[in-house]
């Protein structure tokens, strides 16, 4: 996927306070910008996540302007031979803040460790949930207008079953599960 992504408009969404994310990826090149996931509307509305330079997840939230999201993790991906399973919670209806945004990666949850790291509001919206049929939702790039001629940071390995739920947190023993040597595998058909 070094230079393809998949552009989605999206309709308006049931619920901007919820949402589940939950991907299987394996990486071909390290050390670069590479985005998983990105929705951009405008400037005050955005969500995405980003594998950084030093290989490492980033993700972003802004809502109507403000900061719902700050989250980097300092567990690295550099093993190109190997699969990721990745599952993001967005959940702004939890009373603690930091039930309100979770990222699990092969079942673990991964802790927050960004300077200034940041949660949802009680009962905000979220950016990456944010719809209307101006958005530009992409998966494996970040295009601010959805158009291939401003793609940048594309997404360099493969990606399957990427299930974005709208309105609804999922586990990830939804989408995974351990096999009979302890190791985290994909459920091809998730309930």
């Amino acid at each position: 996927m070094a230079n393809t992504y998949l552009r989605q408009t999206r309709g308006t969404a049931s619920n901007e306070k919820n949402y589940t994310v939950s991907v299987w990826f394996k990486r071909s090149k390290i050390g670069t910008n590479q985005y998983l996931y990105y929705n951009y509307y405008d400037g005050d509305y955005r969500g995405y996540c980003l594998i950084q330079p030093a290989d490492t997840l980033y993700f972003y939230d802004l809502y109507t302007g403000s900061t719902q999201v700050n989250f980097s993790s300092t567990r690295n991906l550099r093993d190109t031979n190997a699969w990721y399973h990745l599952v993001v919670q967005g959940d702004s209806t939890q009373t603690t803040s930091t039930d309100r945004f979770k990222v699990f990666l092969n079942n673990e949850q991964l802790t927050n460790s960004a300077a200034s790291p940041a949660y949802p509001t009680l009962n905000n919206g979220l950016g990456y949930q944010f719809d209307s049929t101006t958005n530009n939702s992409c998966i494996g790039a970040f295009s601010y207008d959805g158009n291939s001629a401003n793609a940048s940071s594309f997404f360099d390995g493969s990606m399957s079953h990427f299930h974005h739920i709208d309105g609804t947190t999922y586990a990830p023993t939804e989408f995974g599960e351990y096999d009979a040597n302890g190791v985290w595998k994909i459920k091809t058909s998730p309930s």
